[in-house]
């Protein structure tokens, strides 16, 4: 099985995807959402930004209706996931078909074909872990970001607290999730795939210095969404379960 075949099983159905959807902003994306907030005079600004991955579109939609200015550029392995994105964002009122283009993209083998330079947001929530050459993705996120431009990374960490304590328990690490009940491989066999397709691990360290080698400055690092967040902010390489990252091209 090829990757675009892999990640359409992954993806479902519409009726899948359907299933869901979250109307409500889970906390990753309200960071993003109000970080970008905090960069831009207001919120009627013009800015253009690509969304890699755009999954159900629950991130795509909200920031659709928070800018109502920006262009958009979102893209994704899955048609099924884009034709299901493009169906949604037609139907919710207020949303701007000239803001926004959706595009079937394989980050591996078509990310080159980006225009460089011309995007001031690049969103990676997630999918880093999932291709193959991370050393291109980044390359290629510095590449179409514009000179000082943002981007927002967003991967598991496997020196996460749960993790260490499985290895240690003799048990595997799972950065993504069984789908179904603990230890049972059934639901990564059928449509999953192993670990959720999840081929890389990270800790925040070797992540900092991977954006490093493509000129990337890290302005902050937090896990969005987790509980207890105080906490996890003391020692991040050891409490942050999925850590996002915000970094500037400089």
């Amino acid at each position: 099985m090829d990757q675009k075949a892999f990640y359409e099983r992954q993806a479902g159905s519409s009726s899948e995807l359907a299933q869901h959807i979250d109307p409500a902003l889970i906390g990753r994306d309200r960071f993003v959402i109000d970080y970008i907030v905090q960069m831009l005079p207001h919120h009627t600004c013009s800015f253009s930004l690509s969304e890699l991955s755009i999954g159900e579109g629950r991130l795509t939609q909200s920031l659709l209706r928070r800018f109502p200015n920006m262009k958009l550029h979102g893209t994704d392995i899955s048609l099924n996931r884009i034709s299901y994105v493009r169906r949604m964002l037609k139907a919710i009122p207020g949303v701007n078909a000239e803001n926004y283009t959706l595009s079937e993209c394989n980050l591996d083998t078509k990310f080159a074909s980006l225009d460089s330079s011309s995007r001031d947001f690049v969103i990676a929530l997630d999918i880093l872990e999932h291709v193959l050459d991370v050393f291109s993705f980044i390359e290629n996120c510095a590449r179409i970001l514009k000179n000082d431009g943002l981007l927002f990374l967003r991967v598991p960490n496997i020196a996460y607290i749960k993790h260490r304590m499985r290895l240690l328990r003799g048990k595997l690490p799972i950065t993504a999730s069984w789908f179904g009940p603990a230890d049972d491989l059934n639901a990564w066999k059928i449509q999953h795939g192993w670990d959720g397709g999840h081929v890389h691990f990270f800790t925040l360290p070797t992540l900092k210095s991977l954006l490093a080698i493509y000129g990337f400055r890290v302005e902050k690092c937090r896990d969005p969404g987790a509980p207890f967040k105080q906490l996890r902010n003391i020692l991040p390489n050891l409490f942050y379960a999925n850590p996002l990252i915000v970094a500037r091209k400089v």
